[in-house]
């Protein structure tokens, strides 16, 4: 068996050959690694309504439907940079097992199997051109 489980002061230390990281050292690790690819997606949306020809696409839109358009674009842009910031300056909270980290944790789960699922399966992208590099970024 390549992992072997051991507890040191209450805590599950998972051993793996040379390593020795606890598991909430993994979770802090894979925490990292998201939020700074989060930080990462919210600069980057900044160059979505160019590439996507929003102003072309929002020019028929009556006010309101180029409003919802906006706010709706900025509601997700604000979660996503919500995300980044509890997962860089929170992690000690995210991995510490409490019923709210563990309702958030699975929150931002939900949040983003929604999101992928409809990013692979749910959109009609033929009109964007691209083929399959836009349907995976």
């Amino acid at each position: 068996m390549p992992w072997l489980e051991a507890f040191v002061d209450g805590e599950a230390v998972y051993r793996f050959q040379s390593c020795n990281l606890s598991m909430r050292e993994d979770l802090q690790i894979g925490l990292m690694v998201g939020s700074w690819a989060l930080v990462a997606l919210c600069i980057a949306s900044f160059w979505i309504p160019k590439v996507l020809q929003w102003g072309e696409k929002q020019a028929g839109l009556i006010p309101l439907m180029r409003e919802l358009w906006w706010t709706y674009a900025l509601y997700i842009w604000s979660s996503h940079v919500f995300f980044a910031v509890l997962a860089l300056g929170f992690s000690d909270w995210l991995t510490g097992g409490t019923n709210a980290a563990i309702a958030m944790c699975a929150f931002n789960m939900l949040w983003w199997a929604v999101r992928l699922w409809l990013q692979l399966f749910g959109f009609y992208l033929s009109e964007v051109g691209g083929g399959r590099a836009h349907r995976e970024l």
